[in-house]
């Protein structure tokens, strides 16, 4: 987008989908990116699926016994100390699935962003529970992504929202890549 917009600028900023929405409500944001969608947001919201590999999963060091396993379930880290997303306990919809587990999880502690966690994870002193949208977000660094379950991602934004021209090149971008990607996956048959 940048090679074809060089002027547009726009600003990332991390947290859970209730502080998320709230900025947008506030005006402080134009876009949300979510794992998830409910029908609560579906019907204040408008919103597009995108075509971007999503997944929960654990961030282990590469020098862990655990990062040789192959499809590691739950059992598999009820001993293991864990960091979760600050969010964990009071998203209602991301982690659903996961709520009956945590009876099971050695749960040390939560996190806002992950990138504060990687020193610890990196030391094995703990595996934290990530979402990521890139399972190669890590690779450059001494860990791995292990995924325990793909999800969806979609961009949302408010409905009859008036965005500045920056915000349109930015949604016609993503359209445009979510356009090319439906056009790759569609056979003639």
């Amino acid at each position: 987008m940048h090679k074809k917009y060089p002027n547009v600028k726009f600003h990332i900023h991390c947290c859970d989908s209730i502080e998320a929405l709230e900025r947008m409500q506030n005006d402080k944001c134009d876009f949300i990116f979510i794992p998830y969608i409910d029908h609560d947001i579906k019907s204040l919201y408008s919103n597009m699926l995108l075509p971007l590999r999503s997944a929960w999963g654990y961030l282990i060091s590469k020098n862990s016994p655990l990062a040789a396993m192959d499809g590691m379930r739950f059992p598999d880290i009820k001993n293991i100390p864990l960091l979760v997303p600050e969010s964990f306990f009071n998203d209602r919809a991301s982690l659903d699935w996961m709520r009956n587990f945590t009876e099971d999880m050695n749960i040390i502690g939560t996190y806002n962003t992950i990138s504060g966690c990687c020193d610890l994870i990196n030391e094995n002193r703990c595996i934290a529970l990530a979402h990521c949208f890139s399972a190669d977000s890590y690779e450059d660094a001494d860990l791995c992504f292990h995924q325990i379950l793909p999800t969806s991602s979609y961009m949302i934004w408010k409905n009859n929202a008036s965005l500045s021209l920056s915000a349109r090149i930015f949604m016609s971008y993503f359209e445009e890549v979510a356009c090319e990607k439906a056009a790759e996956n569609t056979t003639v048959g």
